[in-house]
């Protein structure tokens, strides 16, 4: 009989611990019709919730407001519903809101491993292990650096995994310059502690930042990447569109990057950079190189073969041309190659329902047709 029980208590485990999913809507208290959702207010308050345990996973649902800001310190599954809706195909039914969020920091050791899919924010801290940013959009106006990686002490981390966002500056509101006269999408946070196995693949950095007159003298604004040597890792098949420099890096690999502008030369230290492409020499042929190894397969191109269009994400598509092939083993450059291709719009690993109609309804019916179109998007 012991064993009997003792057998049936670990055939339940599992399931008594098993991470839960849940749904926050803040679109309002009074809609009609109303709003079934487990929270509905700040993403903060869902992630105190003392029911929400580390492990869980949190549907952050659409919402023409924010969900505000939220300091970690939980292990969390957040996933949204995208961006750039109504500029690509089969994205959501209701194209006109995202999952907005506020800036997010992930600096407890409670929230090392947690992943987030799918979101719109202003930016982000990333000072723990384990951090995933996916197919997210991160846009915003403040100064300072949108995305800051590492601690603020001398303590260590690693695996940080940023795949498939799109990072947009629009303008500089902000009265701080940033060290060396531009403003970067990723950038080190303030401490002495090194950020290893830095993992940034697949990405779109527009950097389109104002100027700002500072003692008489006017500084134009913008950078990509710009990480010291306390960070390492790779840079893979991500797109720079930066109007001051794309990348000032120390200590990575990069590979089947595309800079379509290049006013000023990237730097590299401490590098190997091999089969990348830029719109100047600068770029990839005659960078700042200290220590580097340039590899074989660099190129300087006039185009690169986009197919355009009024997308924000979905012009950056190569349907032919040199880049095609102008990867390492004749992979093509650009976010939709490599080991994380991009996904249009940021819809997460999870499917979505993108056509919902229904038939008329014949007065006292008690049945009715529904026709819905969805995909996985894995």
């Amino acid at each position: 009989m012991k064993k009997t029980i003792s057998c049936s208590f670990l055939f339940l485990l599992p399931f008594l611990t098993m991470a839960k999913i849940w749904r926050l809507n803040n679109n309002g208290a009074n809609p009609n019709p109303p709003i079934v959702a487990d929270f509905l207010g700040t993403l903060q308050q869902a992630h105190d919730n003392v029911g929400v345990l580390s492990g869980d996973t949190i549907h952050v649902e659409q919402s023409p407001v924010t969900y505000g800001p939220c300091l970690f310190t939980k292990r969390l599954i957040l996933i949204g519903v995208g961006y750039h809706l109504s500029n690509n195909p089969q994205t959501q039914v209701n194209t006109a809101y995202t999952s907005k969020t506020d800036y997010l920091t992930f600096d407890n050791a409670g929230s090392i491993g947690s992943k987030i899919f799918g979101l719109s924010s202003t930016g982000c801290t990333i000072a723990v292990d384990n951090i995933e940013l996916s197919r997210c959009n991160f846009t915003s106006t403040l100064g300072g650096g949108m995305i800051k990686i590492g601690t603020t002490n001398s303590s260590d981390i690693t695996n940080t995994k940023i795949n498939g966002c799109f990072f947009s500056y629009g303008y500089f509101v902000a009265s701080v310059l940033y060290s060396g006269g531009s403003l970067p999408i990723i950038s080190n946070n303030s401490g002495s502690g090194k950020s290893l196995n830095t993992n940034i693949q697949g990405n779109i950095f527009l950097n389109t930042s104002g100027g700002t007159t500072i003692s008489g003298s006017y500084f134009l604004l913008g950078a990509g990447i710009v990480l010291n040597s306390n960070t390492n890792g790779i840079i893979k098949n991500n797109i720079f569109n930066c109007n001051v420099k794309n990348i000032d890096v120390q200590n990575f690999y990069l590979l089947n990057n595309i800079a379509e502008s290049g006013p000023s030369a990237n730097s590299f230290t401490n590098c190997r950079f091999e089969y990348n492409l830029g719109i100047n020499d600068n770029q990839f042929i005659t960078a700042n190189e200290i220590n580097s190894a340039k590899g074989l397969g660099n190129q300087t191109m006039a185009s690169f073969g986009f197919v355009g269009g009024t997308s924000p994400d979905g012009k950056y598509q190569i349907t032919s041309g040199a880049a095609l092939t102008a990867g390492k083993t004749l992979l093509p450059c650009g976010i939709f190659g490599g080991d994380f291709p991009y996904h249009l719009s940021g819809l997460a690993p999870v499917p979505n329902i993108y056509t919902l109609s229904l038939a008329p309804v014949a007065a006292g019916a008690t049945t009715m047709d529904v026709t819905a179109s969805s995909k996985s998007n894995n």
